[in-house]
C-alpha cells in the first residue's frame, strides 16, 4: 500500500476552528485581495490583513475510496473563510498527492517512483512517488474527480455579499501547481515523459478544466501557471516562453479577464534580473482593466509565493539579514506590478511561527501587510480607497542612456567592471552591491542574493507606487540608499530634495478614494495624507496642496529634530482638488521650507529665484520615503515615530 505524504495528511484533517478573535493588529476593513495564508489558518483571524487563505483541496484526500468524493476537509477551509469575511483560491493537487493506491489496484495507473532533487552523481535527496499520467484510465479518473470538483465549488454558499468564497481553481496536472510531471528523474526510465509530450498532456487537461469549469465565471475563474504572454516568439526577453497551444487556449478560448494568473519570480523577490520584462509583459496583463463575460470592467488577476521561509538557505538566507526592509520592498514591488494574492509564508506574519531570533521583527512587519491588504488589488481608481508611492532610485546597468558605455562600459548582464562604475557614482548617497553576482545572474538565480543591491539588470528603476505619480522625479529628488535603522520598514530606499526644485505629485484620473458621487465630484475631496520622512538636520519642510479653490494651501510645517529616525505626518485634507486631470498634474507637494529657491519656484515667482548653488547652500536638504492619501484615516503606522 502507498501511504500517504505527510503533506497530505495535513491536509486531510479537519482544519481546527480559529481561536477566539484578539487581534494583534487594528481590524482591518475587507479585501478580497492582498495577503493570504496557505498554512496556519487557525492563526488568520489574529491577524485581519490575512485577506484569505490558499487551499490545497487534493485528489487522494476527497476521493480514498474509488468513486467515493468527499469534501468535508476542504470545505472546513471554505467556512471559516467565509465566517471571517475572507476568500480562497483552492490548487486541487494530483501527483503526489493523488489516491495512488487506488488508482494503480483498480485502473492499472502505474506508481513511478521519482529519485527527487539527485546531485550530480545521481544520489537522490529522498524519492517521491506520483502517478503514471499517461496510462489510459489516469485521465479518466482523474475527470471525475474535476466534475466533482465542480459541482462541490457551484453548490457553496456564497458570503454575506453574495460572492462566491472560492474565487480561484489553479489549474494544477503534475507535480504541486509547477509545470512539470515531476521534479526529478523516474528511476525507471520507461516512465520518463519527454517535454512535448508532457505540453500536449498539459493542454488537452487544461481544455478539459476550461470546458468543466467555465461556467463558474466570473467570479470563479481558473488559475493558470507559467502562462506565456507572447503569441509570437519574443528574441528580446530571454525569459519569454513560445507555447502557442497553452497560449492560445487561454487567450482565445477563455479570453481575457475570464482567467487568473499564477507568477513566480515576481513574488519570490524584488530586484531581479529582467523583472521590467516581467512588468511590460505579464505585468501589463494583470494591471489594465478588460471587460468581463457579464459586461463589466475586470482584470485579469494574479497570485504569487514567497519563498523566504528559511533563514539558512535559498532566497531567505538575504531575507532574514534585512527582514523588515525586505518585506517592504518585497510586498511594494508586487502590488506595483499588480500582484493580487501574495500567499506569504506564515514564518513573515505570524509571532507564533517565526524563526527563532527573528520574532522581534515580526510586529514592525506587520504594519506593510497591513498597507498591502488596504492597497492590494485596488487597481480600479475610481473605486480604490486611496494611492501611494514609495520613493526610490533604482541603478538599471542596462540603460545606456543614464549611464553611456563610453562613461561606464559595455553593457551586458555580467561586465562587473559597468555594475562597480555605477556604484561608485552613487556610493556618496549610499548604493551599495552586497552581492555581485547575484545582480549578474539569471532571472531565477538572481533571487538568491545574500544582502541588498542598488543595481541590477532591466530592474524595476524607479518609485514603487499605485494611482500616484511623482512629476518628473530624476529633476526634483535624488536617490538616497540606506538610511536609518535597519529595523524599521522605511530606509533601504529613498529620495532627497535638491536645490531649488519642490517635489511634485499626481494622482490617477477618476481617483474618488471609494467615496459617494455626493462627497467627490471630481473637482474636490476630502483625504488623509501620511508622509514619512528621515528626522535629520533642524531645517523645515512643508506639505502643500492645491486646493479645490483654485491656489496652493499649505497642510503642515513640519520642523525637524535631527532624530535620525523616520518619523511620519498624518493630515487631513479637506479640499483637495482632485481627481480629474489626471496623475501629470501635480496636486501635492513636498517643499524644502529652507529652501528659498523652491518655494519661490512654486509660488510661481521665478524672478526670486535664486540661482541653484546660492540655494543649495542655505537648504537643509529632506529625505522622504513614503506619501499615501486614503479616504479614511490610517489603521498602521508605517515609520518608527508619528508627529
Amino acid at each position: 500500500m502507498i501511504a500517504l505524504p505527510a503533506t497530505l495528511l495535513l491536509a486531510a484533517r479537519v482544519h481546527p476552528p480559529p481561536p477566539p478573535v484578539s487581534p494583534k493588529v487594528p481590524v482591518q476593513p475587507p479585501n478580497r485581495w492582498g495577503p493570504f495564508a496557505g498554512r496556519k489558518t487557525e492563526l488568520a483571524p489574529e491577524y485581519s490583513f490575512i485577506s484569505g487563505f490558499g487551499l490545497q483541496c487534493a485528489w487522494g484526500v476527497v476521493e480514498q475510496t474509488r468513486g467515493s468524493f468527499n469534501f468535508s476537509a476542504c470545505e472546513a477551509l471554505v467556512d471559516i473563510a467565509r465566517e471571517n469575511g475572507n476568500y480562497v483560491v483552492l490548487n486541487p493537487e494530483t501527483g503526489e498527492a493523488a489516491p495512488q493506491d487506488w488508482l494503480q489496484k483498480e485502473d492499472d495507473v502505474p506508481s513511478v517512483e521519482v529519485c527527487f532533487k539527485p546531485d550530480k552523481k545521481g544520489k537522490c535527496e529522498y524519492t517521491r512517488n506520483y502517478p503514471y499520467y499517461l496510462a489510459p484510465n489516469y485521465v479518466v479518473r482523474w475527470r471525475l474527480y474535476m466534475k466533482a470538483l465542480h459541482d462541490w465549488i457551484a453548490g457553496l454558499k456564497p458570503n454575506a455579499e453574495g460572492i462566491p468564497v472560492v474565487q480561484s481553481v489553479q489549474v494544477s496536472l503534475g507535480s504541486t501547481g509547477d509545470i512539470t510531471p515531476w521534479h526529478g528523474d523516474p528511476k525507471n526510465s520507461k516512465y520518463a515523459i519527454d517535454s512535448d509530450t508532457w505540453k500536449e498532456f498539459w493542454v488537452n487537461g487544461s481544455s478539459d478544466m476550461v470546458d468543466i469549469f467555465r461556467d463558474l465565471l466570473p467570479y470563479t475563474k481558473l488559475l493558470f501557471n507559467g502562462l506565456p504572454t507572447n503569441s509570437t516568439p519574443a528574441p528580446w526577453d530571454p525569459d519569454a516562453k513560445n507555447w502557442p497551444a497553452y497560449h492560445n487556449l487561454v487567450f482565445e478560448d477563455l479570453k481575457p479577464p475570464n482567467f487568473d494568473i499564477k507568477q513566480g519570480v515576481v513574488s519570490h523577490e524584488y530586484m531581479t534580473t529582467n523583472e521590467l520584462d516581467d512588468y511590460e509583459m505579464s505585468g501589463n496583463l494583470t494591471r489594465f482593466a478588460w471587460t468581463g463575460t457579464d459586461g463589466k470592467v475586470e482584470f485579469v488577476r494574479s497570485r504569487g509565493e514567497s519563498s523566504d521561509g528559511n533563514p539558512k538557505s535559498g532566497p531567505g538566507l538575504g531575507f532574514w539579514k534585512n527582514p523588515t526592509w525586505n518585506i517592504l520592498a518585497m510586498i511594494c514591488w508586487d502590488m506595483t506590478y499588480g500582484l493580487d494574492v501574495y500567499n506569504a509564508n506564515p514564518q513573515l506574519w505570524s509571532e507564533e511561527d517565526a524563526p527563532k531570533g527573528y520574532e522581534k521583527f515580526i510586529p514592525t512587519m506587520w504594519n506593510a501587510f497591513m498597507f498591502m491588504h488596504t492597497h492590494a488589488g485596488q487597481k480600479d481608481a475610481t473605486k480604490a480607497p486611496g494611492a501611494w508611492l514609495q520613493l526610490r532610485d533604482q541603478l538599471d546597468v542596462s540603460d545606456t542612456v543614464r549611464f553611456p558605455e563610453a562613461e561606464f562600459g559595455n553593457a551586458t548582464l555580467t561586465n562587473a567592471d559597468r555594475f562597480k562604475k555605477i556604484v561608485a557614482a552613487f556610493a556618496n548617497m549610499g548604493a551599495g552591491v552586497d552581492d555581485l553576482d547575484a545582480a549578474m545572474a539569471s532571472r531565477h538565480t538572481s533571487r538568491n542574493r545574500v544582502g541588498l543591491n542598488q543595481a541590477g539588470w532591466r530592474i524595476w528603476p524607479t518609485n514603487y507606487g499605485y494611482s500616484m505619480k511623482q512629476i518628473d522625479p530624476a529633476s526634483t529628488s535624488v536617490g538616497r540608499w540606506r538610511v536609518g535603522s535597519t529595523a524599521s520598514l522605511l530606509g533601504q530606499n529613498t529620495r532627497q530634495t535638491v536645490p531649488g526644485q519642490p517635489m511634485a505629485f499626481g494622482l490617477a484620473k477618476g481617483l474618488s478614494f471609494n467615496a459617494s458621487s455626493a462627497d467627490a465630484n471630481g473637482t474636490s475631496v476630502a483625504v488623509h495624507v501620511r508622509v514619512a520622512f528621515f528626522d535629520e538636520g533642524k531645517g523645515s519642510w512643508a506639505l502643500q496642496y492645491a486646493s479645490a479653490q483654485g491656489r496652493n494651501k499649505t497642510a503642515i510645517t513640519v520642523t525637524k529634530k535631527n532624530t535620525k529616525e523616520f518619523a511620519e505626518i498624518r493630515v487631513v485634507i479637506p479640499d483637495l482638488a482632485c481627481c480629474a486631470a489626471g496623475q501629470d498634474t501635480p496636486v501635492l507637494f513636498l517643499v524644502d521650507s529652507d529652501d528659498a529657491s523652491a518655494v519661490a519656484k512654486l509660488q510661481g515667482k521665478e524672478e526670486k529665484v535664486l540661482v541653484e548653488e546660492e540655494a543649495g547652500k542655505k537648504a537643509d536638504p529632506d529625505t522622504f520615503a513614503l506619501i499615501e492619501v486614503l479616504r479614511t484615516p490610517f489603521l498602521y503606522q508605517m515609520a518608527e515615530n508619528v508627529v
